[in-house]
């Protein structure tokens, strides 16, 4: 997968999206696969990890598996988390192999959306948020990547302002988890 030119405009606007896919595992396969469609730019392995120039915010739609970065220790994952990546922090995660994985993710930075994810008391530290099932949070997605990648009249200032509202789509979650409760 290529990653998407960043538009002048949008980096006057303080938000831009760099990235996005989906990506399906079945269950007994190897991860990251060989074939995986990141670019050499996003593609790591286990024992290394990897650290990312963006934002990144994955939500994972199937199957389970585990999630480790620098601030937040080794935490367990499954359909209906979303975990946000902060720039320049160490990451690694990978599905169980004993069952089928899917999650969709995109990549976006600037300076609003550093302002927007730092408003929402968002931290590194805490980077996995249980969603559940957030039929709106999926389409929006499924929207931006494909048109990222395969819409000839993709508008990079329109999908800045979606990749804004699926970030918004963690705050339920975010607020239940401060008072206590559960997404």
């Amino acid at each position: 997968m290529q990653k998407i030119p960043t538009n002048p405009l949008n980096q006057i606007l303080g938000i831009y999206l760099s990235d996005g896919g989906c990506t399906t595992i079945p269950a007994s396969s190897v991860y990251p696969s060989t074939t995986e469609s990141h670019s050499q730019k996003y593609s790591f392995l286990w024992k290394r990890g990897r650290v990312l120039e963006d934002f990144q915010l994955s939500y994972i739609t199937k199957g389970k598996g585990v999630f480790q970065s620098k601030q937040s220790g080794l935490v367990r994952i499954g359909a209906g988390d979303a975990f946000l990546l902060f720039p320049g922090e160490w990451h690694r995660y990978r599905p169980d192999p004993k069952v089928e994985w899917a999650e969709y993710w995109i990549n976006f930075n600037g300076e609003h959306a550093k302002r927007f994810v730092s408003s929402l008391f968002l931290s590194s530290r805490e980077t996995v948020i249980q969603v559940g099932r957030n039929e709106a949070l999926l389409q929006l997605l499924i929207a931006l990547t494909e048109g990222m990648h395969s819409d000839p009249f993709f508008n990079p200032a329109v999908a800045a302002a979606q990749g804004l509202q699926a970030i918004a789509h963690l705050v339920p979650a975010i607020n239940s988890e401060g008072d206590g409760g559960t997404a």
